[in-house]
């Protein structure tokens, strides 16, 4: 059996809702040094020397994660996109008596839900093709995170059933994924072929997995921790740390095991939200 050809480069890397393909191990670098940001402490002493704002404020960005951090950024780019497209056509004027502000946060409650319904059916792709369904409403989600996390509007709940301001909107959305769905968008689930037994083992014969050279030490963890420890994103290969591992015996069977301690994981953040308070609080 023979090893696929390949030739992935970095930009291909699936994100962390996508699974990783076999043609992918020998694309990891041997070695890859991340820098990630912190606040500096000082040591002596009991506690730390005092924090200024802007480190209080890169602490809670830090606690959100960088691929929703993307996401906010890439809707309100979607927004402004279609804004000076729409601003550009003379019945944009007509409809309100003024143009679109890029700025999202700028409208009220009443204008924010008229030109939502418009942008949810008028986006398109760069290609000019429909989005799926679900890239819908991740669109709206990461503009809702700007306008109350950014922006401190705490009474906007744009996807919320509850929030009667903007129930017309939601009907309009419901619609626009259900006509979508019919046409078939966003019924194609990404997956990968799962790896055989006897393919594990050619990757070993033929040297792409190897404990004797450092490239082949490196495919083979990359392999295993998906394997064994179900990383699904490069974001969990790059960020995991050798103290999350720990070599141990089973005292039953005298048998060596590893043992792996997840820390911040894209459905298990570790923050307040985790925790249940009920019995702190009462």
């Amino acid at each position: 059996m023979d090893v696929p050809d390949f030739a992935v480069d970095w930009a291909s890397f699936p994100s962390d809702d996508e699974l990783i393909s076999l043609s992918q191990v020998m694309d990891i670098p041997t070695q890859q040094l991340v820098d990630m940001p912190c606040v500096t402490r000082d040591n002596k002493g009991r506690f730390s020397s005092p924090v200024k704002q802007a480190d209080l404020e890169n602490i809670q960005k830090c606690s959100v994660p960088i691929k929703t951090r993307n996401n906010n950024k890439w809707a309100l780019n979607l927004w402004k996109d279609w804004v000076d497209n729409r601003n550009s056509k003379p019945e944009t004027y007509f409809e309100k008596g003024k143009l679109i502000p890029t700025d999202i946060n700028t409208l009220n409650d009443e204008e924010l839900q008229f030109w939502l319904q418009r942008f949810i059916v008028e986006i398109r792709r760069k290609d000019a093709t429909n989005y799926p369904p679900n890239t819908l409403v991740q669109i709206v989600s990461g503009l809702q995170r700007y306008i109350k996390n950014d922006c401190n509007r705490n009474n906007v709940h744009i996807l919320r059933d509850d929030d009667e301001k903007f129930s017309t909107f939601r009907k309009i959305l419901d619609s626009e994924m259900k006509r979508l769905t019919s046409l078939g968008f966003g019924t194609k689930v990404k997956s990968c072929e799962p790896v055989l037994p006897e393919e594990e083992k050619v990757m070993w014969d033929k040297g792409v997995f190897s404990m004797n050279t450092a490239g082949g030490l490196s495919n083979a963890i990359f392999f295993y921790n998906g394997k064994a420890f179900a990383f699904r994103g490069m974001e969990q290969h790059k960020c995991v740390e050798a103290e999350q591992f720990e070599i141990l015996t089973d005292q039953k069977n005298k048998r060596k095991f590893i043992r792996f301690t997840p820390r911040i994981q894209k459905n298990s953040q570790g923050g307040l939200k985790r925790k249940k308070c009920d019995n702190y609080t009462n």
